[in-house]
């Protein structure tokens, strides 16, 4: 009996050391807030996994859904394209801010008042494993941010 219990210790040891090895970090997590007939909004933050990782996706309650994206200046001109990922290194921060990485809200199912907090979740691919990082992102108008 006592191995029995020796085991189902170790397993929830190992359990609890494959969470730890899996921490994936959001911080100063923020939304644009809208006005009323506004269909997409950009979602703000910094990621840190400590195991190379891919941020593969994000869903939010309050939009249709949500997309990866990249900003860049080209010849003048200003691209936005859709990525189907984005690389966590082990450790670093990833920042994702205006004019460069982002998310983007889309079919936004109502307006996103200034101040309110928005239920979102990150989706994070380490190694097989699909993590579902839920956090609570600000709406603020642009002349807070």
């Amino acid at each position: 009996m006592l191995s029995k219990r020796h085991s189902l210790l170790c397993a929830a040891l190992i359990s609890i050391t494959s969470i730890a090895q899996a921490d994936v970090t959001v911080t100063s997590p923020w939304v644009r807030a809208t006005v009323e007939g506004m269909e997409v909004s950009g979602g703000f933050l910094q990621v840190k996994s400590d195991q190379d990782a891919r941020l593969i996706g994000a869903e939010c309650a309050c939009a249709d859904h949500v997309e990866l994206h990249e900003m860049s200046m080209k010849g003048g001109v200003m691209r936005m394209r859709q990525l189907p990922s984005l690389a966590l290194p082990a450790g670093k921060q990833v920042e994702l801010e205006p004019g460069e990485f982002h998310l983007m809200l889309m079919g936004l199912k109502r307006p996103l008042k200034d101040g309110e907090s928005v239920d979102m979740v990150l989706l994070v691919k380490q190694g097989k494993k699909l993590l579902r990082v839920p956090y609570k992102a600000e709406a603020r108008s642009p002349a807070r941010h």
